[in-house]
């Protein structure tokens, strides 16, 4: 079915007195500094659009397994749901990716889609009730769930797994990523970053994590550049609040947070380009994915659509995918290396 999509990119700014929703016209990454520069040109009647990846996809053209091929100037989109339900998480795996799914009543599971096939990785009833951030290291799938992470062994991901808990219970796990032989992980409702040793299957045990930083609400998060990048939401998930920016702590030997994006939205989730150089992110706010050049420092929209759930985000072998929660689909981009 033929849809015309715009791309274009909202941004939630405060002002004195009121609040608006605006688009801006010079967006900048400014190294260690607060990253964005917000102005509206004097005199103009609208704010100015940001600059874009791509010119607006024109075209939708659907195969006869629903699955829909969509081309822009600069820009190529496809998507897919096969035996997806409620996609909340993507993670890169043995050229493949792996994705969450909360699906329905019979519980979450987790798939693994490779070369346009998709198989079930772990099934519904093994473990998962409402997966949300996944990560991959020695041997090792981390899975959050609710107010754990759960670990499988990846050559036998049927066969159990281990759970990790802080404080008991009651905590909300949202995002994992892997440095070496460390996990780190977003707790939203503490305003934390943890981290643990996963050298091996057997030192993972449930009082493995210890706080390493502080940051307010801290969602999807990445690591590259030797620094971690984490996308902050509010703890009910709905408002844009003024601390819910996109972060960075530029030294993991040093885990002092800055703010990256000084722009309050509703952000999931954060990838990295393979070379290092773009960092994407997505936001419930604006309905929209977005990229910062890290060289440049430009913001630019990659793509924004009118229901869209955004979550959490990978970028691996040159695509960019994007789980949408409220689609039950995959958005697959090729943005390049």
């Amino acid at each position: 079915m033929k849809r015309n999509i715009l791309v274009l990119v909202m941004l939630a700014i405060s002002m004195v007195g009121l609040t608006a929703c605006q688009t801006t016209n010079d967006q900048t990454v400014q190294g260690s500094e607060t990253v964005l520069n917000e102005e509206t040109q004097e005199g103009d009647e609208t704010p100015a659009e940001m600059p874009v990846t791509g010119n607006a996809l024109d075209s939708a053209i659907q195969d006869d397994e629903g699955n829909t091929d969509e081309e822009a100037d600069s820009l190529t989109m496809r998507e897919f749901s096969d035996d997806i339900k409620r996609a909340e998480s993507v993670c890169p795996y043995d050229g493949g990716i792996l994705i969450s799914n909360f699906g329905d009543f019979s519980g979450g599971y987790v798939l693994y889609r490779k070369n346009e096939d998709t198989q079930m990785f772990i099934a519904p009833g093994k473990g998962q009730s409402r997966p949300t951030g996944m990560a991959v290291g020695n041997g090792m799938l981390f899975v959050c769930d609710g107010d754990a992470v759960k670990v499988y062994e990846l050559a036998d991901p049927g066969n159990g797994y281990r759970e990790v808990h802080i404080d008991g219970s009651g905590h909300l796990f949202n995002d994992v990523a892997v440095n070496g032989n460390e996990l780190y992980i977003s707790v939203t409702d503490a305003d934390a970053i943890y981290r643990m040793d996963i050298s091996s299957y057997e030192k993972i045990s449930e009082d493995s994590p210890t706080e390493w930083a502080r940051v307010p609400g801290p969602n999807g998060i990445t690591i590259g550049n030797n620094a971690l990048y984490i996308a902050s939401i509010s703890k009910d998930f709905s408002a844009v609040t003024d601390d819910a920016l996109i972060y960075r702590i530029p030294n993991m030997s040093d885990p002092e947070i800055e703010v990256f994006l000084d722009v309050p939205g509703l952000y999931d989730g954060v990838a990295l380009s393979d070379d290092g150089e773009v960092l994407y992110y997505s936001d419930w706010n604006t309905e929209s994915v977005g990229a910062i050049d890290l060289v440049s420092g430009e913001v630019t929209s990659v793509y924004q659509e009118k229901g869209i759930g955004p979550a959490d985000i990978a970028q691996s072998g040159g695509y960019l995918y994007v789980p949408d929660l409220q689609g039950s689909r995959i958005l697959e981009f090729a943005v390049g290396k």
